[in-house]
């Protein structure tokens, strides 16, 4: 038979340890995408193709389409985790923004970011 001690131990576990440890988690993602966006501003060139960017990157948060051009949006604002957010653990400052432009061609013609 379980004694008393144990469940309420268990229970703590997972009210506790379990939250902290998906917190943790988020946080690591978060820091993580905003590494890679600042790694991809780097490496990303005039004249590459979505995939050579997509290899970067990943698929963009956004697109947004013009006449004659496509505009790619990264934001690491996007990642920082639903339980963050729920918790109101989020914040504005810190994050990396990267937008890419493609031609007709699909080439790059404009890169930028910028660290929130």
């Amino acid at each position: 038979m379980i004694s008393i001690k144990k469940v309420i131990g268990i229970i703590l576990i997972t009210l506790v340890v379990a939250p902290m440890a998906e917190l943790l988690r988020e946080f690591y993602v978060g820091q993580r995408t905003d590494w890679k966006l600042e790694s991809a501003y780097s490496q990303i060139r005039y004249g590459m193709t979505k995939d050579q960017v997509r290899q970067l990157t990943s698929e963009p948060d956004r697109v947004g389409t013009g006449d004659s051009e496509q505009l790619w949006h990264w934001s690491g604002r996007n990642h920082e985790g639903l339980l963050r957010e729920k918790l109101g653990l989020t914040w504005i400052k810190g994050h990396c923004d990267l937008y890419v432009r493609f031609d007709q061609e699909h080439r790059t013609t404009g890169i930028w970011g910028e660290v929130n």
